[in-house]
């Protein structure tokens, strides 16, 4: 198997993958948690930046 270098498409990721539908799910985890919360291996922030 050939690996993949995601650098070539970093820069345009969010603008063809803007699926959302995964977005309440994390909330609800997140929501009975006081303080900071670290997503590891975040990426481009996609789940992140809602989080905030």
């Amino acid at each position: 198997m050939k690996d993949i270098d995601f650098g070539f498409v970093a820069d345009i990721y969010d603008d063809y993958v803007n699926v959302d539908f995964d977005i309440p799910f994390y909330q609800s985890i997140c929501k009975g948690y006081r303080g900071n919360v670290l997503e590891l291996m975040c990426g481009t922030g996609r789940v992140s930046l809602p989080l905030y």
